[in-house]
This record gives structure tokens, C-alpha cells and sequence, in this order.
């Protein structure tokens, strides 16, 4: 689909402890009385469908800190077999994210919000994908020198190490990323730079204006299917809807205050908000 895009920034400032927002996957079963621990098991499937085998599988709890929390443990660690079934024993209740990584050929993916609780967990089956990479704009009062970003629950992360302006975290699954952290070997906070952030394969997602912890994308489909435009077009006026199913109300100021937009390059778009209504959740 050939689109134009731009993104919709809703700019709440504010400085938030590392936390994910994932969806519960499906319990039943019972526990692995033979170990101790609570068994979960899965499949992963290539990008063609296949079942994908020599697949490394990690089961990393949902608020790991890849550099001050070291290695993920081995225990939580298992290699798809030839059927791209997998089986890992946790003994530690909680939140887990799974993380795969094909070692034929690095594709990759990210499953969030699985819970443990005592029962054996069947995990939806998951699908492998080429990765994405995410630009992030650093904010300006932070260590440079002893920082670093990083996706909690992953062992995604980049050092600053003097960076200035910006960092680039490779090889990150496409999908949604619930969060993206900031903090530094001298401190025990961990902000939140940006949430929910959208990454394609094998595409590059820019974060800017770290101050604003939120941010979507919207696509204009100008395609035969939707507007059906063929030529430039300049200085027209665009209708965005915001309802309770694409906008949380919640995170905005009154009267849709902190709103904005930008081209995807980060430049300023004018807009006018024509109705804010918190309460019905309409705009």
C-alpha cells in the first residue's frame, strides 16, 4: 500500500519507572512436579510458515535489565528441536517476555506479558521475522558517559558511551515494543523515553522528542482503495478522528493541550483541534 505518514505525538511529560504493558497468554495444565518449577513450552514457526528448528529461545522475566541484570540464565535458555518446539522449566513466579532468535538466519521475535503462576503455560505459537532497528533521540539531561537504552524484558540495549544526539538499537523483532528505557550504570531509576513503539522488518523507526512519552503512527492510504491520489497535493487539510479505541484519553492534557504532529522526519505540521470532548472520549 502506498502511503503518506506522519506521526501523532500526544506530549505528556512525565518520568515513569521501566514497565510493560503486554497481553496475558493462556494457562492450563499443572506444574512440573519433577522439577520444582512450572513448564513452558511452545512453537515457533518460520516467516514461510515451516516450522522453524535450531531457533535459540529465551524466557526473560518482564522487568530484566540487560545490563545491570547480566546473562539471562541458561535455565530459562532452549533450542528448538527439528518440530520448532521448544520447553522451559521457570521456578520463579511472574511475568515473562519470550524472546527467539533463529540461528540459520537471525530472524527474529518478541513475545510479551506471559504469565506463570503454577500452571504448565502453552504459549501461542510465535513467528520469526527479519528485524527492524530504532533511532531514539536522546534526552538532553542524562549521562551520557555511564547511560544507556534499553527495552526491558529483552536483551536489547546500546551504551551512550559520549553519544550526543542519538543511538540506534539493531536488530530489534518487529512488532510492538511496550517500552524503551533509559537509565546508567550510577543510577537505580529507569525513565520510560518513548511507549508502544512500532518497528517494521527490516525498517528503521525514528523516536524523537524524548520529553513525550507517547506517540502513533498514522498512514494516509492514497492508493485506488482510498483517496486515489496520483500527483503531489499541497496545503490540504486532513480530518483525524480520535476516539477510546485509537487515543487514551487518559494520557493528554485538557483540552488535548500537549497535542501534536510532525512528518516522520520530525518536522513541525500545523493543526487546528476543532472539538475536544474527554469525556466522551471524541476529538
Amino acid at each position: 500500500m502506498k502511503s503518506l505518514r506522519f506521526v501523532f505525538i500526544p506530549a505528556l511529560i512525565a518520568t515513569c519507572a521501566a514497565w510493560l504493558s503486554c497481553s496475558f497468554q493462556q494457562l492450563s495444565g499443572g506444574t512440573d512436579t519433577e522439577t520444582g518449577g512450572t513448564r513452558v513450552a511452545g512453537l515457533i514457526k518460520a516467516a514461510d510458515g515451516s516450522l522453524a528448528s535450531n531457533t535459540v529461545v529465551m524466557l526473560i522475566p518482564a522487568g530484566f535489565n540487560p545490563v545491570s541484570g547480566g546473562k539471562v540464565s541458561n535455565s530459562l535458555t532452549d533450542t528448538t528441536d527439528i518440530n520448532g518446539a521448544y520447553s522451559i522449566v521457570v521456578r520463579v513466579k511472574g511475568t515473562y517476555n519470550l524472546q527467539a532468535v533463529s540461528r540459520d538466519n537471525r530472524s527474529r521475535s518478541l513475545k510479551c506479558g506471559i504469565l506463570v503462576t503454577g500452571d504448565t503455560v502453552h504459549v501461542q505459537d510465535d513467528t520469526l521475522a527479519p528485524p527492524g532497528s530504532i533511532v531514539v533521540s536522546l534526552p538532553q539531561d542524562i549521562d551520557r558517559i555511564n547511560g544507556y537504552v534499553y527495552v526491558p524484558g529483552t536483551t536489547i540495549f546500546v551504551l551512550l558511551n559520549g553519544s550526543t544526539d542519538t543511538i540506534v538499537l539493531d536488530s530489534v523483532p518487529a512488532g510492538i515494543i511496550p517500552s524503551i528505557n533509559y537509565s546508567a550504570t550510577n543510577i537505580v531509576t529507569s525513565p520510560v523515553i518513548r511507549y508502544d513503539v512500532s518497528v517494521e522488518s527490516g525498517r528503521s523507526t525514528s523516536v524523537f522528542n524524548p520529553s513525550w512519552l507517547y506517540a502513533c503512527q498514522l498512514d494516509l492510504n492514497t492508493t485506488i482503495t482510498g483517496a486515489n491520489i496520483t500527483g503531489n497535493v499541497y496545503g490540504f487539510p486532513v480530518l483525524i478522528r480520535l476516539n477510546s479505541i485509537n487515543f487514551n484519553f487518559s494520557q493528554e492534557k485538557t483540552g488535548g493541550a500537549d497535542i501534536r504532529f510532525t512528518k516522520p522526519d520530525n518536522t513541525f505540521l500545523p493543526y487546528e483541534i476543532e472539538r475536544w470532548d474527554s469525556a466522551s472520549h471524541q476529538a
